[in-house]
């Protein structure tokens, strides 16, 4: 992971030894989208059961695209979806997976610590 300050850096360490990292996954899906199913099945059989992660600290969500709340996101991902976004409470930006989700890149990743 890169950090592009010092700073930000001390604290990423320092807040890894004090408490637990949270980890927000958010899958940016559509109705009627067999990438979305896929990606959903992918959550719910590997991930979601995997012995490696701690699932305490997973927090999940689901944003439709097509909702009239979730604009930005239709026009940001519009063409890349499914979109799974991990985002830690340390990190200035969330990791990003698009279009299929391998369970093996998503293992290593949520497994990894700060």
């Amino acid at each position: 992971m890169f950090y592009s300050s010092i700073g930000k850096r001390f604290f990423t360490t320092t807040a890894a030894r004090c408490m637990k990292d949270t980890i927000q996954l958010t899958l940016f899906t559509k109705e009627a989208c067999p990438l979305c199913e896929e990606a959903k099945e992918v959550l719910k059989k590997k991930i979601f059961t995997d012995k490696s992660i701690d699932l305490k600290l997973l927090n999940y969500q689901e944003v439709d695209i097509l909702k009239p709340e979730n604009l930005k996101w239709h026009d940001m991902y519009v063409y890349d979806i499914p979109v799974l976004h991990i985002d830690r409470e340390a990190q200035s930006r969330p990791i990003k997976f698009m279009h299929r989700l391998d369970a093996e890149e998503l293992i290593e990743e949520l497994s990894q610590k700060l």
